[in-house]
């Protein structure tokens, strides 16, 4: 009898034993499980990148919806300094304004400027015209904008200030190529604010 109750009390200790392991080895399964998708998921946000030094700097990357704002902005801003950045110089104004046109339809507001004279006074005045950016404000699916900036026109003796505001849309899917690198486009574009803030004489 004592014998019986030996082996039953072996029994037991074995399956406690074993109930004990197979709960540990699932906690370990489940545990290795866990820190296998965190790892992979941090490893999937960073980017290694080579420099000219031949050194490889970690980068974490950014949600797409996050790289494509700051893309929209930087076509944005680089279609009105190819707009805005004049100098007094016929062939320098033709080359910067046809950049331009790589980035956005700029028929209409070039034909508003030309007809006012614009290109024409910043040549005869001697001024050179250089653009700023505020802030842009964008839609939340950054097909539309409003660009808010200043122009610093600097002529022989005076200095002026003006604010430039813009509103247009935004065309997204188009080629990447040199000479837009972003592959968008921008349309409609109208000026709803330009006037003279401050000048000062040299």
């Amino acid at each position: 009898m004592k014998a019986l109750r030996s082996i039953e009390t072996s029994f037991r200790a074995m399956r406690l034993v074993s109930i004990v392991a197979i709960i540990g080895m699932a906690i370990s399964v489940i545990g290795g499980f866990m820190f296998y998708n965190i790892a992979i998921n941090q490893s999937s946000n960073q980017i290694y990148i080579l420099s000219d030094n031949g050194s490889i700097a970690l980068a974490r990357k950014s949600s797409v919806s996050s790289e494509r704002e700051i893309e929209t902005k930087d076509h944005i801003l680089a279609f009105h300094e190819r707009l805005y950045n004049l100098d007094n110089n016929e062939e320098q104004i033709s080359y910067t304004l046809n950049k331009a046109s790589y980035l956005g339809d700029t028929k209409q507001i070039l034909a508003s400027y030309k007809e006012i004279n614009y290109y024409n006074n910043l040549i005869q005045r001697n001024f050179i015209q250089r653009v700023y950016k505020d802030s842009i404000k964008l839609s939340d699916n950054f097909s539309q904008g409003i660009f808010y900036g200043h122009l610093i026109i600097n002529g022989s003796n005076t200095r002026g200030t003006k604010a430039l505001h813009t509103q247009f849309n935004v065309t997204k899917g188009l080629d990447r190529v040199e000479s837009n690198p972003h592959g968008l486009f921008i349309t409609n574009i109208r000026v709803i604010r330009e006037d003279l803030i401050t000048t000062i004489n040299h």
